[in-house]
């Protein structure tokens, strides 16, 4: 549990390989890519080859990278149909609810959905909501695993065979608190059968820093996509939106890190007035001391930041940064 306690995990960044073929996807700044892609598809970069296969012209591994990218594009639409009657379900009992991540991300922001996989499926409720929208769900026949006590993972909710994670907050990890600004700027993404909406494109992506930096054990590469994808789709993004965001005491450094990388190794600038601003505010010692020990790789920790990441845990538990299940 240390990594995910710690206030950034240290495995944050992308490996070599996927890092390379990101540039190559995106472009970036610095060096050119280190070297061809590989002929053989290795498992760290599966999930990136359809979007490989579209941006780079990747033609190594050809029939791998073809069935991956169908097989994502039917994935999609089967997602896509599930979410049209989860919202359906939860809207007849007057349950209003918002999608993140993957499946907006692959519906609006992405060139084509295929090139974003996804294992589940992100949708947020109101906390007050929240019970009740667990309870309608249950009764409709799906299959519910309640949220961990200490409100770090939300409930899991299996509706024909599709995945739904089910969230009262965008993150368990860190105080990344929007407010009702998430509700009320929030954008449709799907007309059908009822709006399905997501989060503005400045709250998306501190979201989805959020999410590289607190949850990075099973996210390394897929928030430098979805971040790049975000920035690429929405060139007049309003970075002020994202600076609000960022502005939380245990949210700063982190989302200050992930854009320092994106900065230094994809070119993006435009944050600099943003990661100025970061830099200028203080920060309180635990969190300076609680980031430092997690940054290190798990290897390499000490017996002393071990302690450090366990009572920064129960520190931010006590200051109210890791709610508890509704």
């Amino acid at each position: 549990m240390e990594d995910r306690i710690g206030f950034l995990s240290a495995d944050f960044r992308p490996t070599a390989l996927q890092e390379d073929a990101l540039r190559r996807a995106f472009g970036g700044s610095g060096a050119a890519p280190a070297a061809a892609l590989p002929d053989e598809l290795p498992f760290e970069i599966a999930w990136l080859a359809p979007l490989l296969h579209e941006r780079a012209a990747w033609r190594a591994g050809e029939a791998d990278a073809r069935e991956l990218l169908v097989s994502a594009a039917v994935d999609y639409e089967r997602k896509l149909r599930g979410a049209r009657e989860l919202r359906r379900r939860l809207a007849a009992a007057d349950i209003e609810c918002l999608f993140f991540k993957g499946l907006p991300l692959a519906a609006a922001t992405y060139r084509v959905p295929a090139e974003r996989p996804m294992t589940d499926v992100d949708v947020l409720v109101r906390p007050r909501d929240f019970a009740a929208a667990l309870a309608v769900l249950e009764r409709g026949g799906c299959a519910v695993r309640p949220p961990t006590p200490d409100g770090t993972h939300a409930a899991q909710v299996a509706w024909g065979g599709i995945p739904f994670d089910l969230h009262w907050r965008v993150s368990g990890i860190c105080r990344l608190d929007l407010g009702e600004r998430l509700w009320t700027e929030a954008l449709p993404f799907d007309e059908k059968a009822g709006r399905l909406v997501a989060p503005a494109p400045a709250h998306h992506l501190a979201i989805v820093l959020c999410h590289g930096a607190f949850w990075s054990i099973n996210a390394r590469g897929v928030w430098v996509a979805d971040a790049l994808a975000l920035l690429e789709r929405h060139a007049a993004l309003d970075w002020n939106g994202v600076r609000d965001c960022a502005l939380a005491p245990d949210v700063r450094l982190g989302l200050l890190r992930c854009l320092d990388y994106l900065a230094d190794r994809f070119g993006v600038q435009e944050s600099a007035a943003v990661r100025a601003e970061l830099r200028a505010q203080p920060v309180p010692w635990f969190d300076a001391l609680r980031d430092k020990a997690a940054s290190l790789a798990p290897p390499t920790r000490t017996l002393r930041d071990r302690v450090v990441l366990r009572f920064a845990g129960v520190l931010a538990r006590d200051r109210g940064q890791r709610p508890a299940t509704p």
